[in-house]
């Protein structure tokens, strides 16, 4: 039934955009002494924040909250009513009490507990271009200390590139076309009445000057400056205050702790080496510039969709960036679930590590050892049955070195060769125990083929481990034997494992748990590979050179897909892996820079997996050394192992393969001091490949060096072939004849 005296309120609301209260609609009736109440009139509906609109009124408030989450810093309030009204067919609303909005005139925001630290990057046309929003660039603006290597020779040079606008707000002065916005790291510039904090979104202008050319007179201005040590398109960047009294060019830092941050004195007869760039504006708090938005969680799952979950991707994985190439362990929920952590510290540990069959299975790794006295010439390490290996100390001070030893040989310790009683050393940080004579050993392997000792009991479907399992545990040919009666057991797990496999495993006490995608380098071998300060081996691709890998072990019945982001200098990109197990993905040709690239699935029990790698111009280094191979074939083509001579650089690492329809590694040496490589381990291996196989070849892979292939063509020529044939059908033919129709 209609109520005339509402007629008036329900025409007022029609015309209005905005819900109102209750009581600024009745206030009229209610002054007048009228007992009315909303309410009571089907004509009007309460809003889920306590406000009133007609019953024919559409709330357009979580459209407007998930198109704002979306990446769009404000909305037109007359725009959006004018567009959904016209799209829906019906009239629209807003709700102004709903406190995940803030309504200024007609410019609709996110309200700030709603908003996180990251900046919101925007496409921005001409006519809000240097009015509204600024550049934001790639680089890191370091607040630098030159004893960290962020600043000089030993700094990483960068590449600057544009990364999208940046709605900013109370600048205090016009914007014009030299600002730009950079993000600050470090403590340097932690000081003083205007500090700048690490991590901090500062403005700049851009104001080009030669090092000798750029007189402040009496300032000391806060400057972006560059050391053009490398590239000229590239560099090291800094922010530091300008003090040219001196005479010399003093780029000083705020922080009062000159030991941590000492100032970088630069003399003028390397002035040149600087640029100024540009002139330090101001930081930007919180309040601005736009943000984003902060990521709506459910429990057990994560960010993945849309545009929150490609931010907060991208933040993950330029952080992980950071740590990996820093040498630092990943901040708590940065890291793969699944992976064993790495230690921190200073690279001087001892790591066991698991090969395949071919490369002599369980070895010890080492290094890099930096700070490895020079004297220190060879290390040696001995087992506990008082076997001993040497190895260079120089294989070991800048890079990862391997040395073989049998399972059950341990515990192992490490000493250096002529100076054993030298405590002061401290080789004994690199010592390691023994397995375990009584369980299966698990290393899973990584991405670079090599396995790595797990702690844990579990197996993740996907991934790929090798097992060494000690004699008298479990079946008797379960893999491939080793010495000392041990075996080798290499599993892969399929998303879905068979049972028999599943058995077999828990007859060693090992489990299966959840699933973990497993991300491997595919097609295009790396230009070289790299370590970070702990030893962490990293591949390096020329620039231009398309990098492909491939994911396996994707979970499809799990109601939800992952998905492949990859994270380099420009930002960061979405890509799809479809609806499969296993999945062979082109990242493209991508440029300089240092790039991750991770598989991530929304369900939280599902582990991540995360690739890192390098892009550069000159990825595959120049050596300067030879080296040389002599051979005498045997009378009928085949290979003499005998024969075989290898000459290489002291302590070059070589790698023997052979390859029929595919490769096997054989086994992995270094150059002797004198230059010649040892066969003599891996003659065995090679008369057996000789003996057993007709057609094959043997290669030697010497890294940049190059390489060599030594054919072994035993194949006999066409008439030998035709009077085998014919002396094998005159022995079997009257046999072949008797047994009529069964051929």
């Amino acid at each position: 039934m209609s109520i005339p005296a509402f007629d008036p309120i329900l025409e007022r609301l029609r015309s209005a955009p905005l819900s109102t209260t209750e009581a600024a609609a009745l206030g009229e009736l209610w002054s007048q002494g009228e007992d009315a109440w909303l309410r009571e009139v089907l004509r009007f509906r309460p809003t889920p924040w306590g406000r009133w609109v007609p019953s024919d009124r559409y709330l357009i408030n979580e459209l407007v909250v998930a198109e704002l989450r979306e990446g769009r810093s404000e909305l037109s309030l007359a725009a959006q009513l004018e567009a959904l009204s016209t799209l829906l067919g019906w009239p629209c609303g807003l709700c102004a009490a709903d406190p995940r909005l803030r309504l200024d005139g007609d410019r609709l925001r996110l309200a700030p507990a709603e908003l996180g630290d990251a900046p919101l990057l925007e496409e921005a046309g001409p006519l809000l271009q240097f009015v509204t929003h600024l550049p934001v660039l790639s680089l890191k603006a370091a607040a630098a200390s030159e004893p960290a290597g962020e600043w000089g020779p030993k700094a990483e040079p960068q590449q600057v590139e544009p990364m999208g606008w940046l709605r900013v707000e109370r600048l205090g002065r016009p914007m014009n076309r030299r600002m730009f916005v950079a993000q600050v790291r470090g403590r340097s510039m932690d000081g003083g009445a205007r500090p700048i904090e690490d991590g901090a979104w500062a403005v700049f202008e851009f104001a080009f000057h030669e090092g000798l050319a750029f007189d402040a007179g009496q300032d000391r201005p806060v400057v972006l400056v560059r050391g053009a040590f490398t590239d000229p398109e590239t560099g090291t960047y800094a922010v530091k205050r300008w003090d040219r009294r001196a005479p010399e060019i003093r780029l000083v830092s705020e922080n009062t702790d000159k030991h941590a941050f000492p100032d970088i004195i630069v003399p003028l007869d390397e002035a040149d080496e600087v640029r100024v760039m540009a002139a330090f504006a101001q930081v930007l708090g919180p309040g601005d510039y736009a943000r984003r938005a902060k990521p709506q969680r459910e429990p057990g799952r994560r960010v993945v969709e849309g545009r929150a979950g490609l931010d907060e991707q991208g933040d993950r994985l330029a952080r992980r960036i950071d740590d990996f190439f820093a040498g630092e362990a990943p901040a708590p929920g940065d890291a793969d679930e699944g992976a064993e952590q790495a230690i921190g510290g200073d690279g001087w540990r001892g790591r066991l590590v698991c090969l395949d069959v071919e490369s002599g299975g369980l070895a010890l790794e080492v290094g890099p050892l930096a700070g490895l006295p020079s004297f220190v010439k060879k290390l040696q390490v001995v087992a506990a049955g008082g076997q001993s290996s040497v190895l260079l100390a120089v294989n070991a001070k800048h890079r990862p070195a391997l040395v073989p030893v049998a399972p059950g040989g341990g515990p192992w310790r490490w000493q250096a060769v002529g100076f054993e009683d030298e405590d002061d050393l401290e080789l004994d940080r690199l010592a390691l125990p023994g397995l375990p004579t009584t369980e299966a050993a698990v290393f899973r392997v990584d991405a670079g083929d090599v396995g790595r000792h797990q702690q844990g009991r579990q197996l993740s479907p996907g991934q790929v481990y090798r097992l060494l399992v000690p004699p008298g545990v479990g079946e008797a040919e379960l893999g491939a034997p080793l010495d000392g009666g041990w075996q080798l057991w290499t599993v892969s797990l399929d998303a879905a494992p068979p049972a028999a496999v599943v058995d077999a495993l828990a007859a060693l006490g090992l489990g299966v748990g959840a699933a973990w995608p497993r991300l491997e380098w595919a097609l295009c071998p790396p230009a070289a590979w790299r370590t970070t300060p702990l030893g962490a081996a990293y591949p390096c691709f020329e620039a231009g050179a398309e990098v492909a890998v491939r994911a396996a072990g994707l979970p499809v019945d799990a109601g939800a897909r992952g998905a492949l982001f990859l994270r380099g200098p420009a930002g960061v990109e979405r890509l799809s892996l479809g609806v499969t197990t296993a999945a062979l993905v082109s990242l493209g040709a991508l440029s300089a820079g240092r790039w991750a690239c991770s598989v991530v699935h929304p369900l939280t029990e599902i582990s991540t997996s995360t690739l890192f790698f390098e892009v550069s111009a000159g990825a595959t280094p120049m050596v300067g050394a030879e080296w040389g191979l002599e051979h005498t074939p045997a009378a009928d083509g085949g290979l003499r192992p005998d024969t075989l001579s290898l000459r290489a650089p002291p302590g070059w690492p070589v790698r023997l393969s052979w390859r029929t329809l595919r490769s096997a590694q054989l086994a992995r040496l270094h150059a002797c001091v004198d230059g010649q490589v040892a066969l003599d381990g891996a003659l065995p291996a090679l008369e057996d490949r000789a003996r057993r196989a007709r057609v094959g070849d043997l290669m030697f892979d010497l890294g940049e060096l190059g390489g060599a292939v030594v054919a072994h063509d035993r194949r006999a020529d066409l008439d030998a072939l035709v009077h085998e044939l014919a002396a094998l059908w005159a022995e079997r033919g009257p046999m072949v004849r008797s047994q009529r129709g069964a051929w």
